[in-house]
């Protein structure tokens, strides 16, 4: 289609066909009977169910032989899937279920353990920690902070390198230092 006045070519727009068919049309292309293609809901063996659908198709009207009906074409899959298919779709399940356990780690982490790492000279000689430069250990309050840089609390709140000054300095989280209940260290090498 060109515009006479500019002489510019315009691209002309796509029309999409339209599909009116009968009930019985329908029928035939589908390859079932006039009752397949019914207007009214499938029957339910369940009695609450089946009463809700009766009062529902009372309400529906009835279609009559040379109705139009329309049609949605619905785009169908393959009954079988390839192997190729098969393996994507179990590949996006294991992910999903991997990413589903480490989530719940880490929120298990972060609810109940805290990691202690950059632990001053003073703190390496008691009994549990022993020399250790890091460990997780078990907190008794729920979802507080994992994290916990003793060096580096020490150094940003100007406290001295002693123990009664970093309890000061983590106030209700001392347990992590007092006493931890340790799950796993590590040692400098």
């Amino acid at each position: 289609m060109t515009n006479e006045q500019t002489g510019e070519v315009q691209p002309t727009p796509i029309q999409r066909p339209t599909v009116s068919l009968t009930i019985e049309e329908l029928a035939l292309l589908t390859g079932g009977s006039r009752a397949k293609t019914s207007t009214l809901p499938p029957r339910s063996e369940k009695h609450g169910r089946k009463k809700r659908l009766v009062n529902k198709a009372k309400a529906m009207p009835r279609s009559e032989p040379g109705d139009i009906v329309a049609v949605q074409v619905m785009e169908t899959q393959p009954a079988s899937l390839t192997v190729a298919q098969r393996v994507a779709r179990q590949a996006n399940r294991l992910a999903a279920a991997v990413l589903g356990v480490v989530f719940f780690i880490a929120m298990l982490f972060w609810a109940k353990f805290a990691y202690v790492y950059n632990i001053p000279d003073f703190m390496t000689k008691d009994g549990s920690i022993n020399g250790a430069a890091g460990y997780i250990c078990y907190k008794p309050w729920w979802f507080g902070s994992p994290l916990f840089s003793l060096q580096q609390l020490i150094k940003n709140n100007g406290g001295q390198n002693d123990r009664t000054s970093l309890q000061n300095i983590l106030h209700d989280d001392t347990a992590v230092i007092d006493n931890p209940v340790v799950v796993w260290r590590y040692y400098r090498k």
